[in-house]
């Protein structure tokens, strides 16, 4: 499936050299280093939100945090795979992770209203409900989740907006030094020549 959307994706951005570089480990500086074994520590986060989403659809036995869980797991894989992978150290698969988490981020936004909304309206006027959701603490609860889901999603967005710079500016110093080199070594030639 990954392989799908990836060749889908990369149909209409072609790849580039530019942005699929992954750099060497003694090239980025020791704060992305850093950032990317704490982004793994913060891949937890997720998967503890992910298992809360789903033991409250057990003990409510309802489906109504499927889609909570799946973002859940999802960003947790992104983090972890941005983390450990090579490809975590290319600009384009930062910028990438950083858009999705984004996109996680604006349907977590969502979801956190909608469940606020529905809650608050259930506690204020139990007669004129909606459906069978019942005023409780575990719904503020749940709320409070997903709002700490929605904050992990944000500081990860930053963790990868911070790598993204960095290997822009790595890019940029390389291209800078190869097309220095390349001056130099056709101006060395032509001294040589003249001679």
């Amino acid at each position: 499936m990954a392989n799908f959307l990836e060749a889908i994706e990369n149909y209409f951005r072609p790849v580039d050299e530019r942005f699929t570089r992954c750099f060497e480990v003694e090239d980025i500086s020791i704060a992305s280093i850093t950032a990317l074994k704490r982004l793994w520590y913060l891949s937890y986060a997720p998967l503890l939100c992910s298992v809360y989403f789903v033991t409250i659809m057990i003990v409510e036995a309802s489906a109504e945090f499927v889609g909570s869980a799946g973002l859940c797991l999802l960003s947790a894989i992104i983090m972890r795979q941005t983390s450990a992978h090579p490809k975590g150290r290319s600009f384009g698969h930062v910028g990438h992770m950083r858009l999705a988490l984004t996109l996680f981020l604006g349907l977590t936004t969502a979801k956190g209203f909608a469940i606020l909304y529905s809650t608050y309206d259930t506690c204020k006027m139990a007669d004129e409900a909606l459906g069978e959701l019942e005023c409780s603490a575990l719904r503020w609860c749940t709320s409070c989740v997903i709002a700490i889901f929605g904050y992990i999603l944000y500081v990860g967005m930053l963790v990868m907006s911070r790598l993204s710079d960095e290997y822009l500016i790595l890019h940029c110093r390389s291209s800078v030094s190869r097309r220095t080199s390349k001056i130099i070594s056709r101006t060395t030639s032509k001294g040589d020549e003249c001679v």
